[in-house]
């Protein structure tokens, strides 16, 4: 029998209950805030780290690709070889902690719209997106 009163539950496609952070679970020292993205190898986190007063966003590997180790080193190679890096274009990393058996990078958090959202609103123009394309490689 089918309760009206009843909300339907919405499942998000490959999101598992055990992969939510949600808002005010600690990771290490940094607060969650929100989910701010989710791609197909991991999921970003809106935080905030009340030492320094400051938001920071935190990366994870997605728990179902691989083994615990193996995120984890994934996570470490990542945030290493991404610390080599000192760009204007480049998101500072701070940190690296771990939390329930998850490796998280914790890393500047830049505000303001993604590309992919901005192209989803309109169509850049030329000038733009040779910008754009100037700045990734500069960064790259």
């Amino acid at each position: 029998m089918e309760d009206d009163d009843q909300t339907p539950t919405i499942e998000v496609e490959h999101e598992r209950d055990d992969e939510r952070l949600e808002p005010g679970t600690r990771v290490g020292p940094y607060v969650i805030l929100a989910q701010i993205g989710r791609g197909g190898m991991g999921q970003v986190f809106l935080g905030s780290d009340p030492r320094l007063q400051r938001k920071v966003a935190l990366k994870c590997v997605i728990r179902s690709l691989t083994g615990a180790n193996e995120r984890r080193l994934r996570i470490l190679h990542e945030a290493r070889a991404a610390a080599r890096v000192n760009h204007p274009n480049v998101a500072t990393i701070h940190d690296v902690v771990e939390h329930d058996n998850r490796a998280f990078i914790v890393m500047e958090y830049v505000e303001g719209e993604s590309l992919a959202s901005r192209l989803r609103r309109e169509r850049l123009p030329v000038e733009r997106i040779v910008a754009i394309g100037r700045q990734l490689a500069s960064a790259l």
